[in-house]
């Protein structure tokens, strides 16, 4: 092989590989990792009520590690409370799972999973033993604000509890 030859074929290389990196999909985008780009950013939670609306804290979401990790910080307003969060999607599953770590110490596990349209994170461990399953479900939501209902079962997954609902708004 000729120099120039070789100098040719080593040029095409080095531009090759670029372009078809270009076109390859990013690791981590699309399907699961999709399911929680709507509720990155800074927002304010407030508990409802029947009659009332409390500002309780700020909750911070964000994607890092070229968006593979989702990580959440929540504060309350008077710093007594918070928790951090650390997710990625199972390789296995294909979903999301999420560690929330507490300030009184404990953790939980959370997945995320859609179910008739609907999402949902469902507790699926931690250092609490329930006698319920527990699971969090979004309701209306929208770029702005979304709600969020905690809700026990005490029957295996048959029938569901609403114990409250928090609203969380869009601050950035």
């Amino acid at each position: 092989m000729k120099v120039a030859d070789l100098l040719v074929l080593l040029c095409f290389l080095a531009f090759a590989n670029p372009l078809t990196a270009q076109n390859e999909k990013p690791a981590c985008t699309g399907g699961s990792y999709d399911l929680v780009k709507p509720y990155l950013g800074t927002w304010k939670e407030y508990r409802l009520t029947d009659s009332t609306e409390v500002y309780t804290g700020t909750l911070t979401s964000s994607l890092d590690v070229h968006g593979c990790a989702l990580s959440q910080v929540y504060m309350e307003q008077d710093s007594s409370f918070m928790y951090r969060t650390m997710g990625f999607v199972n390789p296995n599953s294909g979903l999301w799972e999420e560690t929330y770590v507490f300030s009184t110490g404990s953790y939980s596990l959370f997945q995320w999973v859609v179910e008739d349209d609907v999402l949902y994170q469902k507790k699926i461990g931690g250092s609490a033993k329930a006698e319920n399953i527990y699971r969090l479900r979004f309701e209306n939501s929208s770029n702005s604000e979304y709600t969020v209902a905690w809700q026990h079962s005490y029957d295996g997954g048959h029938s569901w509890e609403t114990k409250g609902h928090t609203r969380i708004v869009r601050i950035e």
